[in-house]
């Protein structure tokens, strides 16, 4: 399943994700704004991922935007543009494709900055051995090959193109989803039993 934000954010949800959209509020835009390309206005984003996988795809985020995502090891402080979270028993996978993140671990001590990760990181985030945990003890942060990137590659290809149907505008009292339409629409093709090859 995939949703599109009216930001332009879109997420791919896998099957057995569990996934709790908190909150979502975003400020009216003026009509005519482009949302193809660019977070129209300032939004705050909170959603908890308890189980399973799920893909965030966003434009150009606005100056203000706050976008978060809580899973049972981690609160993740999302900038844009793309990443998976992958949610398993023991720990969080978050692959950043393209953008910037913060991760921090759940019960992080208060103040705990937590780690930055950049385009072509993966972290994992495992469960506190204590009370109070810290990134040093419970992120692990390497490089991204190509091979993980490709398991994901189809999900996000998916997500990416879920963002380009659709655009968003913000009418006197609500904000309307639009269909984008080609300018040439493709030639209906018409099927029949005269014009079917037949073998011999």
């Amino acid at each position: 399943m995939i949703l599109v934000y009216s930001n332009g954010t879109s997420i791919y949800i896998s099957e057995k994700t569990i996934v709790e959209i908190r909150k979502f509020v975003q400020k009216p835009f003026p009509k005519g704004v482009d949302t193809a390309t660019n977070e129209p206005s300032i939004s705050d984003t909170i959603v908890v991922v308890t189980q399973g996988c799920v893909i965030i795809v966003t434009n150009e985020l606005a100056t203000g935007t706050s976008m978060v995502y809580l899973t049972p090891q981690s609160q993740l402080k999302f900038r844009g543009k793309e990443m998976v979270i992958d949610v398993r028993e023991q720990d969080t996978r978050i692959i950043l494709v393209m953008g910037d993140a913060t991760v921090t671990p759940l019960n992080a001590a208060p103040g705990n900055v937590g780690q930055v990760l950049h385009a072509w990181q993966l972290a994992v985030v495992t469960n506190s051995s204590g009370s109070i945990a810290t990134a040093a003890e419970t992120i692990q942060v390497t490089a991204l090959d190509q091979n993980t990137l490709n398991a994901f590659a189809l999900q996000i290809a998916a997500a990416e193109r879920a963002q380009k149907i659709v655009v968003f505008e913000s009418g006197p009292s609500e904000i309307q989803a639009k269909a984008v339409v080609p300018v040439n629409l493709p030639v209906p093709l018409t099927v029949s039993p005269s014009t079917l090859r037949t073998g011999g």
